[in-house]
């Protein structure tokens, strides 16, 4: 593996859809040391940065969110088709922040 010394930048290829303010604009991410990520809105100044290890988190959480969501999913057409002795499956527990649960409500 390559350590991050310098910074990288790409330019996204979808645009931001859905915030006002900055309908239409394409958005630029860059990765640079000391592990952080920083998203810009191209054609102004505006900067979002957060840590990579709070994206790894997110993104963590997401895929578990999603994952429960299938389950349940299977689960529920399952019993509707009649079948018995299922088990409904647990919602997963994340020993994170308060700031993340946020995400899903």
């Amino acid at each position: 593996m390559i350590a991050l010394k310098k910074k990288s930048t790409r330019q996204l290829i979808h645009t931001f859809s859905d915030f006002g303010k900055y309908r239409g604009r394409e958005v630029v991410v860059s990765v640079k040391p000391p592990d952080m990520i920083e998203f810009r809105i191209k054609g102004t100044q505006v900067t979002f940065e957060m840590p990579l290890i709070h994206a790894l988190r997110l993104a963590e959480m997401f895929h578990t969110h999603n994952t429960y969501r299938e389950r349940l999913a299977e689960y529920q057409a399952k019993k509707k088709a009649g079948i018995k002795r299922l088990r409904r499956p647990k919602k997963s527990k994340f020993p994170y922040a308060k700031i993340y649960y946020d995400v899903f409500k």
